[in-house]
């Protein structure tokens, strides 16, 4: 097998992503050489690396960190459509009023951002493999307590705490996998691909839940899903231990549009240190304009997203439209919202890692799906809109993670994630049942819409101002 010699910087300096088009040419973006690798070499001071054999074992960890990260999604996808797929199930089973039943989802996306905000700093202590293996099972404890669960209360605990926190744990480790283990170059289009499977988890499950609900009941739905998640995140597992022991992780050479934020020593061991560790770095993110700009705009843009999600089937019910055509509504905002993630992130890529240009024409394109929606009358009409929303929704989510890569780095995009999830606790956990409680004071739906819709566009203007910011920033920067 031929070698290839690089010349330059030493081996402990060389970081960024490595190349995977020419396996003939010397690979010289790599992650610190490892002593003990067979296809590395040191001689007279030269890093000598074996191309052709490491090209296709860090194509190997691309793929696996992808399939990793799609995976993962069609679990958080799935999961949050149930809110609104069972959401006439439930007013039917416990006769609660629309604005409590809509609690479960909101407490849900309340402990699902919430519960991500330690996940960082516990996985650079202890590691990705036991993070993933305590998200897997308390997702699963979550979804059997559903099953059990005797009143709207229960389902609320079991499903809007117990199963949402599993599922915060999951997407964090499934953002440091992705990060770590995919390259800077084509990241965008790995990250679309991934974040796609959140799409794919929504347009799959969401009829076989309506169904299995209408014929089986609720009890029995959760009792199945909560079996099948098993076995699948046990395959899932798999991956990740796979890719932990044998996978090579890609360090980023580029710099990010912020550096106001440091990350600090983990080695220190005890919960009183880790805290300490968050409660630090935290308050450096309280002094990053970029950061709290961001936050603002999601603040604002979030306290609708969710509306759509919890209360479409239920609004198009109420036009005289059937249980199951309503839940196929959420079959096609899956499909699109899957192609959205993939599309407009490779979007990104293609303006040169425009990412949060391309986010702030998502958030206004949503504003406007979401303030036409009042106006829409007939099947043909709803389901133009599932496809739209669903489109520039999963533009949305897919770009996010990209545009904290963008702005802060590979090594604390995770990190301030995690921070922006209270955007997403104090917001959109509110949005749903703000809504709903509209509607049972009005009877109609067209008010909370045309107040969600207006703050979309609110958030819209802010994303633009922030990318004039980072965009005179780095022309100073020259």
């Amino acid at each position: 097998m031929a070698a290839a010699t690089t010349t330059g910087p030493p081996a402990e300096v060389l970081g960024g992503c490595a190349r995977f088009d020419d396996e003939t040419e010397p690979i010289t973006e790599l992650a610190p050489a490892d002593a003990t690798d067979p296809d590395q070499e040191v001689e007279d001071g030269e890093l000598k690396v074996h191309a052709p054999t490491r090209a296709r074992k860090l194509r190997a960890t691309a793929v696996c960190a992808t399939a990793i990260g799609c995976a993962t999604m069609v679990i958080n996808g799935s999961t949050f459509m149930i809110c609104g797929v069972l959401y006439s199930q439930l007013l039917s089973t416990y006769g609660a009023s629309r604005a409590k039943t809509s609690l479960v989802g909101s407490l849900l996306e309340f402990t699902y951002s919430g519960g991500g905000l330690p996940v960082p700093y516990l996985i650079s202590r202890y590691g990705i493999v036991p993070m993933y293996l305590v998200g897997a099972l308390i997702y699963i404890m979550g979804l059997f307590g559903d099953s059990f669960a005797g009143s709207l209360d229960v389902w609320i605990f079991t499903h809007g705490i117990v199963t949402a926190l599993g599922m915060a744990i999951l997407f964090m480790c499934n953002l440091e996998v992705l990060y770590t283990y995919t390259p800077r170059e084509g990241r965008g289009l790995i990250v679309g691909i991934s974040w796609a499977g959140g799409g794919i988890g929504t347009a799959v499950f969401s009829p076989i839940l309506s169904s299995t609900s209408e014929a089986s009941g609720l009890s029995a739905t959760m009792r199945i899903a909560a079996a099948g998640s098993s076995v699948y995140l046990a395959c899932v597992f798999a991956l990740v231990v796979l890719l932990r022991r044998h996978g090579h992780p890609f360090k980023d050479l580029a710099k990010a549009s912020s550096r106001s934020v440091t990350s600090t020593n983990s080695s220190a061991s005890g919960c009183r240190s880790l805290l300490h560790q968050m409660c630090a770095q935290n308050m450096q993110w309280c002094t990053n304009t970029n950061f709290l700009i961001l936050f603002a705009a999601l603040f604002i843009y979030l306290f609708g997203f969710s509306v759509p999600l919890t209360h479409l089937p239920r609004l198009v019910q109420d036009q005289g439209v059937d249980a199951i055509d309503a839940s196929s509504l959420m079959s096609i905002f899956g499909v699109l919202n899957a192609f959205g993630r993939v599309l407009f992130a490779y979007l990104g890529e293609c303006l040169g890692g425009s990412y949060l240009r391309v986010f702030a024409g998502t958030v206004l394109a949503n504003g406007v799906a979401i303030l036409v929606l009042p106006f829409c009358r007939s099947f043909a009409s709803f389901a133009a809109f599932a496809a739209s929303c669903g489109l520039v929704a999963g533009g949305r989510a897919g770009l996010l993670s990209l545009v904290c890569c963008q702005l802060f780095g590979q090594q604390l995009a995770s990190r301030a994630y995690a921070l922006l999830s209270v955007a997403f606790m104090l917001s959109q956990t509110f949005g749903s049942p703000t809504v709903a409680l509209i509607y049972d004071e009005s009877g109609s739906y067209d008010a909370g819409l045309f107040l969600v819709g207006a703050l979309m566009l609110t958030a819209s203007l802010l994303c633009v101002l922030l990318d004039l910011r980072r965009a005179r920033a780095e022309r100073a920067a020259v």
